[in-house]
């Protein structure tokens, strides 16, 4: 197989994603199956991400690839037009939808549709005024923003603060800063990288602007705490959501997934990237184990097609999920997400909220163009 990840660039911690790959490996190799790749990085670059999805297909020959980017959607189409088989996670573009041949490893996420996983979460830690902030290149990043905007509204919050057209790769997050402390912003979201939100962090505190709850969607285990001391100390009390099972649990998938990254020399706490890497490996396995002993692309396809009860080896708990459901997710399986905080050097469970699952707002939806 392929994977196409954001070795370097904006979107570089993608690439942590490979660890976790290599932790699934472990787990398929004592399932019978042997699982070869080789890896592309896209640069966090559109037109470096055609290129090296082109190489794979042409040059490296794959049957499969695992993509973790947030510039997947510019090498989509030729994926699509050569019937590649696609796992990885939907964090870029609405092709995780469309494409027949893709599939999430949290679902082919909706994010036009709105879901209250997040607006209850805000509402639950006694948030009133919410802001939100996005990449304007990135639809997926683009529109959970905005989708802020309809849920918070619809469990009773205002809104202070939404910006979907954050540069990507852009560094200069004073004025969001100030635009948040001035709003009175007490509830905050961002879906920007990882090197992006800590200096939001960081610039938030140093204007003593640091809403009572922020939400990252990156940064979650080695992620910060390869970041150092100082982004530790910016992240004091920040929440940072995920789609499966947090290490911190210690549940029976936990430690299975402990137990792999052990046996392939990884320690400490995994990165989010590294959960999508890790649960992707099972999808390709369903995948695998459906398509007889040389399975091509276009039975990897129509074996993943079948698939409507994925657990990720067991770390989305009591939930499972279809993954060919293209209607209905938005935020992880049965938009349910576990949240956690960070505190005192550690990711701890929230309580009521490990996890706290939301509903479809019939009817609402957000679009790039609003």
């Amino acid at each position: 197989m392929g994977i196409l990840t954001d070795a370097t660039g904006p979107g570089n911690a993608t690439a942590a994603a490979v660890d976790g790959i290599k932790a699934g490996i472990y787990n398929a190799k004592k399932d019978g199956i042997d699982i070869q790749y080789v890896v592309a990085d896209t640069g966090t670059n559109p037109a470096t991400a055609v290129t090296a999805a082109t190489r794979l297909v042409q040059q490296d020959h794959v049957t499969v690839v695992m993509a973790y980017s947030s510039v997947l959607f510019a090498a989509a189409p030729y994926l699509a037009a050569h019937n590649v088989p696609v796992v990885g996670v939907a964090q870029d573009g609405p092709e995780w939808i469309s494409d027949h041949n893709m599939f999430s490893v949290f679902g082919p996420a909706h994010q036009e549709l709105v879901s209250t996983t997040f607006a209850k979460f805000f509402k639950q830690q006694g948030a009133t005024i919410l802001g939100s902030l996005g990449y304007g290149i990135a639809p997926n990043s683009a529109l959970a923003a905005k989708a802020l905007g309809v849920s918070g509204p619809a469990e009773g919050l205002t809104v202070g603060y939404m910006n979907p057209n954050f540069a990507f790769g852009g560094t200069d997050v004073g004025p969001v800063a100030l635009a948040v402390k001035n709003a009175h912003v007490d509830g905050f979201q961002t879906t920007t990288a990882i090197s992006a939100n800590f200096t939001l962090l960081k610039a938030m505190r140093d204007i003593n602007g640091l809403p009572k709850t922020v939400v990252l969607f990156t940064g979650y285990g080695a992620e910060l705490i390869n970041a150092g001391a100082a982004a530790q100390r910016d992240a004091q009390g920040v929440y940072f959501p995920i789609s499966y099972e947090p290490v911190e649990l210690n549940t029976p998938a936990t430690q299975r997934f402990q137990a792999a990254r052990k046996a392939v020399g990884l320690t400490g706490i995994p990165s989010y990237a590294e959960y999508f890497g890790y649960a992707g490996v099972d999808l390709l396995e369903a995948g695998l184990k459906g398509s007889g002993p040389t399975p091509s692309a276009a039975k990897i396809i129509s074996t993943l097609s079948t698939v409507h009860d994925f657990t990720a080896y067991g770390l989305t708990g009591d939930h499972s999920f279809d993954v060919n459901d293209r209607t209905h997710v938005v935020n992880g399986p049965a938009n349910c997400m576990w949240f956690t905080q960070f505190e005192n050097g550690k990711f701890v469970p929230v309580k009521g909220a490990s996890p706290l699952c939301g509903e479809l707002l019939e009817g609402k939806t957000v679009s790039l163009t609003q």
